[in-house]
């Protein structure tokens, strides 16, 4: 009896052993045109806030892996491109699809955090140095959840590491991969230490915004764009002298720090010429919002006649009180004869604000000047 019994579980081990799966990358299956994959962004930052759907495209059973240390970018140029860390197996049928929950954390932190149906296109595997750090918090999630962000954005934004506390029993893989990218950032190392109550909440958080700056730019300028913290110092620029037209500006943009949980801080968006001038300037903390901004729109004909040929003349746009609010357009010469301007003009003013349009030389004469009306 017990030789049957023998044989029986020699025959289960070996049938269970000939049963052995084997999966593909899911970057190998992409390249071989084995699976089609398709990623949308759940909105924000945390877990579960990437859903990437694989489908099938070959014509028999397909096994999946899909590994951490992934790179999927954003089709929206200022959204964030997320980077993953979860470990996946699958199969499909041919033909069939399956939607994989995952979280990306962010590799740009000068970008604004990704919005709800953001299209992300696959990317294959992150450089190296993410990619093994992937690797190791792929295999410590809790190391992954209280300190993954912070560890991401020291390889792509040389950020500074922070201490960090860990369980005990995770004192040695935290102290690993605090050195690991310590080393490969040339960055100086946080200290790593036992929580003195399992209970503790993470002595860091990461403090992430997305906030639009809109302003009425009333002349051509160069300016830039530029984020400080609450001593005025400079964090980083959004863009450096660039050209800024006359008119509405609409700048949507993110702040991302790693801070301390008890920390509440606050940051100041500028946009500032070379001369220090402030164009236009909002303050970011913790209760900063996304407040979307749609300009009016102002439609209007301007008619009038000129008798004497005028040269190097300006149409500009002022509020009634004699305030400059833009300069429209600039004419080489205007000849004899009988005008109808249209002029579409978009402004930040509250609706029925009144504008007059006036024609003027480089002198500051005016020709002609017309309350602007629908």
């Amino acid at each position: 009896m017990r030789l049957y019994l023998l044989l029986v579980l020699l025959l289960i081990s070996a049938s269970a052993f000939g049963q052995h799966t084997d999966y593909v990358d899911l970057p190998t299956a992409v390249y071989t045109k084995s699976v089609e994959v398709k990623a949308t962004s759940a909105g924000g930052l945390g877990k579960e806030n990437l859903f990437i759907k694989i489908k099938n495209l070959i014509n028999k059973v397909i096994h999946v892996r899909i590994p951490p240390g992934l790179h999927f970018k954003s089709k929206d140029p200022g959204a964030q491109d997320l980077f993953t860390v979860k470990e996946v197996l699958i199969s499909l049928e041919p033909g069939s699809e399956k939607m994989i929950n995952s979280r990306g954390f962010c590799m740009q932190a000068t970008n604004y955090s990704p919005g709800v149906n953001g299209e992300y296109l696959f990317n294959g595997f992150a450089i190296t140095p993410l990619k093994i750090l992937g690797d190791s918090l792929a295999k410590y999630e809790v190391v992954a959840d209280e300190y993954g962000q912070m560890f991401v954005w020291a390889i792509t934004n040389n950020r500074s590491l922070y201490d960090i506390s860990v369980d005990s029993a995770m004192l040695g893989s935290a102290s690993n991969i605090m050195n690991y990218v310590a080393g490969v950032t040339n960055t100086e190392a946080g200290r790593v230490s036992i929580k003195k109550n399992y209970l503790d909440l993470p002595s860091i958080e990461t403090f992430s915004k997305k906030a639009v700056l809109a302003f009425h730019n009333p002349v051509d300028e160069v300016a830039s764009f530029v984020l400080y913290d609450a001593r005025g110092r400079e964090k980083y620029h959004y863009f450096t002298n660039q050209k800024l037209g006359a008119g509405v500006k609409h700048y949507t943009f993110g702040v991302n720090e790693t801070i301390f949980s008890t920390d509440n801080p606050r940051y100041t968006a500028k946009v500032v010429t070379a001369s220090g001038k402030v164009l236009a300037q909002m303050d970011v903390d913790k209760s900063t919002v996304e407040t979307p901004v749609s300009p009016e729109v102002l439609k209007h004909t301007m008619q009038f006649s000129i008798e004497k040929p005028l040269e190097y003349v300006k149409l500009n746009i002022y509020l009634e009180n004699g305030t400059l609010v833009q300069e429209f357009k600039r004419y080489r010469q205007l000849g004899i004869g009988n005008y109808d301007l249209y002029i579409e003009f978009l402004h930040l003013y509250p609706p029925h604000t009144r504008f007059v349009a006036k024609l003027e030389g480089v002198n500051g004469k005016v020709y002609q000047q017309q309350l602007m009306k629908n």
